[in-house]
């Protein structure tokens, strides 16, 4: 099954249109798509010079005839069905492609067919949990049997997608900070907004002498973290981590620089105590933790803490978003704090006050 969602513009991919529709009638690739009575037939007669220029292409293209059989197919297609030519030419695109008996809802080549002009969208295939971004421009060209013919390219967005979603949930998170007037609170709009993209984020705060951490704020689910407490019979709070045993935080905290974590289980081993390592792929397994960003919390050129998310959608191209992001949370907390010490010093001269004009009645 299909999602379809509006397309920003194909436009690098149209110049290859026009490309096909001058190219010299030496190289005919029409398909006669109907052998003896009514059947299907594989037997192309595709131009070399055709071919070979769709062949180059690094994204998805079909050429498709109105009834949605395929007339060919590039060397991307092949490969991603995993099927020689002849089992792809002429057969039904939804079965060949799709899995299906018919086409999808929102098929751009039935609203291509329908209005005759070309058709651009995002569809977001349920099926793989990938993004694509399809164009389907007709051609002045048709099958011998005269049916129309279709140009069908599609181009994998996942990555872009997903930074996409990334960044849309930074700056929603980042509203919601200014929002917030305490670090409890601050954190915990974050923590709903990443949870959205099914991020796990944590942060951990430095000893003044910034040698060791403690486990602050964690979005992990709870039932995870007391199992997790009950195995090593210590609560997450209490566990103080020297950032000098763990590789990664001592490039955040002493280096000031961002890491994108894989080994994951290797970080949880050397941030435990000695008796209680040999718990580090059990405690992996039971928090889910993914592969992880994690960035420097700097206020006034100290580093305050470490700033991570987790989700195993995490790459190196993600950093610097995560980086600067964990720079807005850090000035947000210092901000939270500072209203904190001013509310809590009006507070306490209030209280003096009246403690003093008290004393005076007596």
């Amino acid at each position: 099954m299909l999602r379809v969602a509006k397309l920003e513009g194909i436009e690098a991919e149209r110049g290859c249109i026009e490309e096909l529709r001058q190219i010299d009638d030496r190289y005919p690739y029409l398909v006669d798509a109907t052998s003896g009575e009514g059947e299907r037939s594989a037997e192309t007669n595709v131009g070399s010079g055709i071919q070979e220029i769709l062949d180059a292409l690094p994204f998805y293209v079909l050429l498709v005839d109105e009834t949605h059989h395929i007339v060919l197919a590039n060397k991307a297609v092949r490969r991603h069905l995993g099927l020689d030519p002849e089992k792809i030419v002429g057969g039904y695109c939804p079965k060949v492609v799709h899995g299906l008996d018919g086409p999808f809802p929102g098929c751009p080549l039935e609203e291509a067919v329908e209005k005759g002009y070309a058709i651009e969208q995002e569809l977001f295939d349920t099926h793989s949990g990938r993004w694509f971004a399809s164009a389907i421009y007709p051609i002045s060209h048709w099958t011998q049997d005269g049916r129309a013919i279709f140009f069908h390219m599609l181009r994998d967005i996942t990555e872009r997608k997903r930074t996409e979603r990334l960044l849309q949930a930074l700056n929603q998170a980042a509203i919601a900070m200014e929002k917030a007037l305490t670090p409890e609170k601050i954190f915990t709009a974050v923590a709903e907004e990443l949870k959205k993209l099914g991020f796990v984020c944590v942060v951990l705060l430095t000893d003044e002498g910034q040698s060791r951490l403690f486990l602050k704020y964690f979005s992990y689910e709870a039932g995870a973290i007391k199992a997790a407490e009950k195995l090593v019979g210590l609560k997450a709070e209490d566990l103080p981590i020297p950032v000098e045993t763990v590789d990664v935080y001592r490039n955040v905290v002493w280096e000031r620089k961002a890491i994108l974590v894989e080994n994951v289980e290797e970080v949880v081993r050397q941030l435990l105590p000695g008796p209680i390592k040999r718990f580090a792929k059990q405690i992996t397994k039971l928090l889910k933790v993914a592969n992880s960003i994690a960035a420097p919390l700097i206020v006034e050129d100290k580093v305050l803490g470490v700033f991570s998310v987790q989700s195993n959608d995490l790459t190196e191209d993600d950093v610097p978003a995560i980086t600067a992001f964990a720079h807005q949370m850090a000035a947000a907390w210092r901000k939270a704090r500072l209203i904190q010490e001013l509310e809590q010093s009006l507070t306490e001269r209030t209280r003096a006050g009246e403690e003093l004009q008290q004393s005076f009645k007596q």
